[in-house]
């Protein structure tokens, strides 16, 4: 346990909700979520975020736990804008030695600057270094809504998966073209890339959110495809949340399964498309979440 300022104290801890990775793991007299609460939390992570990116070996960013029912429910929002603190899952305590029942604590976590989250490879872009990065479309490409568009159907679609080899089983083809969101078009409105998108419970956030897949053409795999056809998913999905026409998921789940992207891309913040690290599945794939503004955590039950 480190003490800091102010009643401030923080403990370096591996958290199991988070992939494991280790956080300082915050208290204090008054929390975040309350307005003095939320300059000291401020001032504590400044000064440790400095030393992070003077010695880079130790916690990645700060966690603070909350358990107060009270606190949940007057600040449900799945980011604290204050303190930035992030919404990154619930778990289950036991209240007491004598009582059966459990009680839900929430983890909100906020990383430090350029924080990593693995080892990475000797040329990981760093946060400046994709900042830096050019993901604009070849001349002639456009992403549009499959649902908006008459150049290509769903037929189209089936045929590029087809000739892909990307969906073996028929069936659950003609079940997932109902899923497809977007479509990239290549300069002779022909297919490039589609993005099918489904709802579905995540047992860590214990909340529904749209679950994305990405697939580009062979040929057009070197072309920012990949990159923009998630950025017009994630947006047509977050209008159509901030506007009401579709609340079903209030943001976008990735799991990261190719063991190269994970290398590669090591950053806790993958600031080109704005998806935050939260752990790991059960097949060792890396989550990462995108909240659209509005979205709110879970309350207590």
């Amino acid at each position: 346990m480190t003490e800091l300022n102010d009643g401030q104290k923080v403990e370096e801890r591996a958290l199991p909700l988070i992939g494991g990775r280790r956080f300082w793991v915050y208290s204090a007299e008054t929390p975040p979520g309350e307005p003095m609460g939320d300059g000291l939390f401020n001032a504590a992570f400044a000064e440790l975020d400095a030393r992070y990116q003077e010695d880079r070996s130790g916690p990645v960013g700060l966690c603070v736990p909350v358990s107060d029912p009270e606190l949940m429910r007057r600040r449900p929002e799945a980011i604290w804008a204050e303190t930035e603190l992030m919404y990154a899952g619930t778990q289950q305590e036991a209240a007491s030695l004598a009582e059966a029942s459990s009680a839900s604590t929430q983890l909100r976590i906020r990383y430090f600057y350029d924080a990593t989250i693995g080892p990475g490879l000797p040329n990981s872009p760093t946060i400046a270094r994709s900042e830096a990065v050019d993901y604009s479309l070849p001349p002639g490409y456009r992403m549009v809504p499959l649902a908006e568009t008459e150049a290509v159907g769903p037929e189209d679609v089936l045929r590029l998966w087809e000739r892909e080899g990307a969906m073996p089983d028929p069936a659950e083809g003609r079940r997932r073209v109902n899923e497809v969101s977007i479509v990239g078009l290549d300069p002779s409105d022909k297919i490039a890339a589609v993005s099918p998108v489904y709802v579905q419970r995540n047992a860590q956030l214990g909340m529904d959110l749209w679950h994305l897949r990405g697939f580009v053409a062979t040929e057009h795999r070197m072309g920012n495809l990949a990159t923009q056809i998630l950025w017009a998913t994630r947006d047509h999905l977050g209008k159509a949340y901030e506007s009401g026409d579709d609340t079903r998921g209030p943001g976008v789940i990735l799991e990261v399964e190719n063991q190269m992207l994970m290398t590669y891309f090591n950053r806790a913040f993958w600031v080109y498309s704005d998806f935050w690290f939260i752990g790991v599945n059960e097949r060792g794939a890396h989550v990462r979440v995108h909240y659209f503004p509005g979205a709110e955590a879970p309350l207590p039950q």
